[in-house]
């Protein structure tokens, strides 16, 4: 089992990202774009699931290593927690 720091930490990213556009904005567009900048950043170093339900289905396909799913899901859900705790900040100001 080999384990990737790095893969982890794009895969939080990627997702804090997205759900910073998406609560900040709303709209599909620049959802989208923050989506396609995410995925063409993280492709190589993670695979640019950022999405748990993503990383299941894939480990369930024989595509992702199952080991490899917890660390994954935990990366998304703090990604996804963070990027709420952001626009929370920011709304404030």
């Amino acid at each position: 089992m080999k384990y990737n720091f790095f893969s982890y930490l794009t895969e939080c990213l990627g997702t804090l990202l997205l759900i910073y556009t998406i609560l900040a904005t709303g709209h599909p567009v620049p959802i989208g774009l923050s989506l396609i900048i995410a995925v063409y950043l993280g492709a190589k170093v993670s695979g640019s699931h950022f999405n748990p339900v993503v990383t299941v289905i894939c480990a369930l396909k024989g595509q992702f290593p199952k080991y490899e799913v917890l660390p994954y899901v935990v990366s998304q859900l703090a990604g996804g927690l963070i990027a709420l705790e952001l626009f929370k900040i920011s709304k404030k100001r």
